[in-house]
């Protein structure tokens, strides 16, 4: 029999109507962390395989989940992301432990409109490209300033989970780099990437207290490590 959060995972994300969806411009701040395209790189080893081979006793596993208060829940996630920074502004999402909401987020995370941006820039108008880097300039600042290695850009048609490295290993003569990697929204199957197991399995890394902080790239073990 298959595990009831199993079928979640392997099922593709809520349908949303987009048809009343409208451009709006990425948000653009002065004081977020500098990046240029070659800061960021495709995150490799984040597919499905590696999740399962390393997280296959938590996904698969039966599961029994407490009953929680979601506006309990969400207020203490803005509380917990505004308390790092009032400069930079407050992240969408902060995935945090709520056993203690005062460590080190788990992850940091935005909203885009897929109308003004995707993680493939050529999909984009030229506005858009010009702006392409921005959302990844804002996460990566929100990572930055919580110390958390891992974030996340959820838009109608994909997430796309980040996780940042520092060069301080000489890796590039800048400071930090960001690995990337998009998965659909609609994605589905038993063997298959989706965003419920790829946001699933963010968390879980995060929960790793020794490998939750931003490092260097040589002391920033893969998944399949």
């Amino acid at each position: 029999m298959t595990d009831v959060s199993t079928i979640r995972l392997t099922h593709d994300g809520c349908p949303l109507n987009i048809a009343t969806q409208v451009f709006e411009e990425v948000t653009r701040k002065s004081n977020y962390i500098q990046l240029i395209d070659d800061d960021l790189e495709i995150w490799e080893d984040f597919p499905h395989d590696n999740i399962i081979g390393v997280f296959r006793g938590i996904v698969l596993g039966d599961q029994t989940l407490p009953n929680s208060i979601i506006e309990f829940e969400l207020s203490k996630g803005s509380d917990l992301s505004y308390s790092h920074s009032e400069t930079i502004g407050k992240p969408g999402w902060v995935m945090f432990n709520r056993q203690n909401t005062h460590d080190t987020p788990l992850a940091c995370g935005e909203n885009k409109l897929s109308t003004a941006w995707n993680s493939d820039k050529s999909t984009l108008r030229k506005t858009g490209q010009t702006d392409w880097i921005w959302p990844f300039r804002q996460v990566l600042t929100y990572c930055v300033a919580t110390n958390t290695r891992y974030g996340y850009i959820l838009t109608t048609d994909e997430l796309v989970v980040l996780r940042v490295y520092n060069n301080k290993d000489g890796h590039t003569g800048r400071p930090y780099t960001v690995q990337y990697k998009s998965v659909p929204i609609d994605s589905s199957g038993d063997s298959t990437l989706t965003s419920s197991l790829g946001l699933k399995a963010l968390g879980m890394m995060a929960l790793n207290g020794g490998q939750r902080h931003i490092a260097s790239n040589s002391d920033t073990l893969p998944l399949n490590a």
